[in-house]
Formats: C-alpha cells, structure tokens, sequence
C-alpha cells in the first residue's frame, strides 16, 4: 500500500470518535447519500483513507450540511478507481496527476507514465547487477574469448555501465551459457538469439494489434480525450486477464513446433544411419547379378 502521511490519518483517527451523531428527527440524505462509515464499508476503503484522500484532492468535495458530511455513488466509484489504479502500481502522486489530466480533458498522450500502468509486466525478472569480475563468476561467463563480448552487449545481454555491468534478464544470459557449455558456439547462439528475436517481435506484434482492435479500440480509440477513469480501469482489467492468456498461447506453440522440429531432426537422422552405405549396396546388387 502506497505510504500515506501518518499525521494526515492520525488526526483523522481522531476525528473518527468524534462524528457528530445525525441529526435528531431523521436524516437529511439525499437518495443514494451515504455518510463516512457506510462509504467505508461499501466500498472497503478505511474512513481514515478515505479522508486523507480527499485531503489529497483525490476524491470531490462531498456535500456538506452542517456538521454532517454526505457522500454519494460519484465518491464510491472514485474510491473504486483509486484503488484499482493503486493495486496497479501507481502511486497517489501519479493518480493525482492523472486525475488532473482528466479533469483539463488532456488527451491520452499527454499522460506520461500512463501506458505501463494500464498494460502492466508481462514478465517479474529482476535485472542483475555486479563489478564485471561478480557477473563473470556468477554466470560462469568464458573470458576467453573477449571478442564475444560485444555481441552480448550489442543484443542487450550485458549492459555496461562504467564499472557496473547489469544483466536485464539472468534467466536468458543463464541459458545461453548453458548452451554455450553443451558446444554451442557464442557467434552461432549470439545469431540464433537475433533471429529469435525478429520472429518474437512480429509475433508480439500481431498479438498486441489483435487485443488493440477487439479491446482497445472500441473504448479508448487513437488520442481524444480521456475517457472516463472508469472505462480506462476495466480496460486495464481485460489486459490483465489477457496478459496471461497471451503468453500460454505462445509458449504452447513454440513447445509443439519444438517438439515437432526435434522430431524431425532426430528421425532423419536414424533414417540415414539405418540406410546402408551406397558402396555396399552396389556390392550386393552385383553379387546377386552374378548369381
């Protein structure tokens, strides 16, 4: 949970004790009102939450009659957005910013920092960082052939920086050494990788122009003005449930064209080593011709 200013939610702890009762001889809400308390538990924010974040400017001012604060569904759908984007990794400070964007009628470019909140990770591998001296011992990395050391910076393997070298994805550096160690050679792998790559980007490509077209389009098209925070929130829930999706569909077919390719390769090769030598069949088929 993103860090809340202590003294903001203490004061209004103590505030919390204090709510005037409502007024005698019935309530004064309007339908569809709520005060604090129902607000809270409707929508499952804690009340000092709540009133910090409308300290913050993050939720409308509710209507006020006299000591008695009134709330209505606006705040609980607010409440609901925030908590959607604070779930997604976005600080109060960049919800504050965003909803500032939506209240001038910025456009979607004009928001930074929006995109990676709405499409999320695809992937939780942490960077690996070290001296040069710590990532050649940890990945076992040959030292004897500096000249393969460009290709792993130039692919994005190793980055350099000054006296520190990072590792953007130890699993992939970690393969590759593994490869390296069974015979591969590092130019062959290091041009294997490249390939791989051009292909992986056209196939994540179609993929993204497919949940764009179907997804994207119908509710949030090109750069016009914000669409209601809400939209944008259950459009970033489909991504979430579509990130997953995604990469099963691509690792079940690359594990059954590999299965198919290594398949392939290891029965042509039993079926030349099963085909006798061209000399020893000329031999018999004359043998037999003098028969």
């Amino acid at each position: 949970m993103t860090n809340i200013d202590v003294t903001v939610l203490d004061h209004h702890a103590r505030a919390d004790r204090h709510d005037p009762p409502p007024p005698a001889g019935g309530s004064d809400a309007l339908p569809s009102e709520l005060r604090v308390r129902d607000l809270s538990r409707r929508t499952g924010v804690s009340v000092r939450n709540i009133r910090a974040y409308q300290d913050r400017g993050l939720l409308p001012a509710p209507r006020r009659d006299g000591r008695i604060v009134w709330y209505n569904d606006d705040h609980v759908e607010r409440l609901g957005v925030i908590t959607s984007l604070l779930g997604r990794g976005f600080s109060l400070a960049n919800i504050a910013e965003l909803l500032d964007h939506w209240r001038d009628g910025s456009t979607i470019s004009d928001v930074v920092g929006l995109g990676r909140g709405i499409t999320g990770r695809f992937s939780d591998e942490v960077a690996d960082c070290g001296t040069a001296a710590d990532i050649v011992a940890r990945y076992g990395l040959d030292v004897s052939n500096a000249a393969s050391l460009p290709g792993l910076v130039e692919l994005g393997l190793i980055e350099i920086h000054g006296e520190t070298w990072r590792v953007p994805s130890p699993r992939l550096l970690s393969a590759g050494v593994a490869l390296h160690r069974v015979g591969v050679p590092i130019d062959q792998l290091l041009a294997e990788l490249a390939r791989i790559r051009e292909s992986v980007c056209a196939i994540a490509d179609g993929m993204v122009a497919l949940v764009q077209r179907n997804v994207w389009q119908p509710r949030v098209t090109g750069d016009e003005v914000l669409p209601p925070l809400p939209t944008l929130v259950d459009v970033a829930a489909m991504i979430d449930q579509i990130r997953p999706l995604a990469n099963t569909v691509v690792l079940v077919e690359l594990a059954a064209a590999l299965q198919s390719a290594a398949d392939a390769a290891v029965g042509r090769t039993l079926s030349r080593v099963a085909e006798p030598p061209a000399s020893d069949s000329t031999s018999t088929r004359r043998a037999l011709g003098d028969c």
